[in-house]
């Protein structure tokens, strides 16, 4: 009997304490907690169980399918589902999304956000994997996030304060551009997105760099467009004219700039050694980049840049010219050459 009416309490004091939680939170924790168990795991290209391996989005499937929520396989398509959200507005359990800085190869790489800045996904490099977002990598490449788990009106619609100019919730003091993206910002050189996210890892395109260029600059403009692709209309006629005026840039041979086409590290590097004249310098007393003979077409611009401490290149020595260039990185060179 005495049994008995001990179960009878324990049971009665577990059901009082009990906190009712909604479906969508509890979705979020069941994602959540799935998600962690599964750390450690090997990568595998094609992988969706954990005896096998994962990749990125066989991971995320496979979570979600555990939690009783359905995902397309790839990437891509899992992208297109849900509702956008923005970076200041995560909630555990939404997927993160990741491009390199080619963006014709769609989405590269796709995790779920675990809550206190982390997400956790399947990398190539160490399988299941906690990171948090403003890693200096990752942040490089962050693209968008989607909420799959519907949420009720009042969750929905907790909103994260607007930040003070130049304060961004996707770039932390931490991040390598930081003070670069912070002070072009408050210059109003370079601006943000709604909601106080820069998106960092974005590529910019040679219309985009011209306007923070020409905003820094403040060169006069002609009336006169020599460029048959640029619309008298469009935010970047003016300072395209400008810098065109100034023997900045010049366009292509066929009579257009393209101005809606990412601007690469080569063409970064001529436009800012002609703006700022930093062509004058001893080649012979700096390292060479690799990936940058005497033979290549930009090699003297490319290597003023190192040669005036604007840039080292990567690790690897190597600077990849082809390589498009980011709102952040467009930030941090010009941030160095004009201070």
């Amino acid at each position: 009997m005495k049994k008995v009416v001990v179960v009878f309490i324990v049971s009665f004091f577990l059901l009082a304490f009990q906190v009712p939680d909604t479906k969508a939170q509890s979705t979020r924790e069941k994602i959540v907690s799935i998600a962690k168990k599964y750390q450690g795991v090997n990568y595998k290209w094609g992988g969706v169980s954990p005896s096998t391996g994962f990749d990125c989005s066989g991971y995320t499937q496979y979570v979600f399918k555990e939690a009783g929520l359905k995902l397309p396989r790839t990437a891509d398509d899992q992208f297109a589902q849900g509702k956008s959200v923005p970076i200041n507005k995560l909630q555990p359990g939404d997927l993160v999304f990741y491009k390199n800085t080619y963006p014709s190869n769609g989405i590269t790489h796709v995790g779920i956000y675990i809550g206190n800045n982390d997400f956790i996904s399947a990398t190539s490099s160490y399988g299941i994997k906690v990171n948090p977002l403003d890693n200096v990598y990752w942040s490089k490449y962050y693209y968008a996030a989607k909420r799959i788990i519907e949420d009720d009106e009042q969750t929905i619609n907790q909103i994260a304060p607007t930040l003070p100019i130049g304060q961004f919730y996707d770039v932390p003091e931490s991040y390598f551009a930081h003070n670069a993206i912070a002070e072009l910002s408050k210059k109003g050189i370079i601006s943000g997105y709604t909601g106080s996210v820069f998106k960092p890892g974005l590529t910019i395109t040679r219309g985009q760099a011209a306007i923070m260029l020409n905003k820094e600059l403040q060169l006069p403009a002609t009336t006169e467009l020599k460029f048959d692709d640029v619309s008298p209309s469009s935010a970047a006629a003016y300072h395209i004219a400008a810098i065109e005026r100034a023997g900045v840039v010049t366009g292509y041979k066929d009579g257009t700039f393209r101005p809606n086409e990412p601007i690469t590290r080569g063409q970064m590097a001529i436009i800012l050694t002609k703006a700022y004249k930093l062509q004058n310098y001893e080649a012979q007393a700096f390292k060479q980049f690799n990936d940058v003979p005497t033979s290549f077409p930009t090699f003297t611009e490319i290597h003023a840049l190192r040669a005036h401490d604007i840039t080292q290149g990567y690790q690897d020595n190597t600077f990849r010219p082809s390589g498009k260039t980011t709102r952040a990185e467009f930030s941090a060179f010009l941030y160095r050459t004009i201070n």
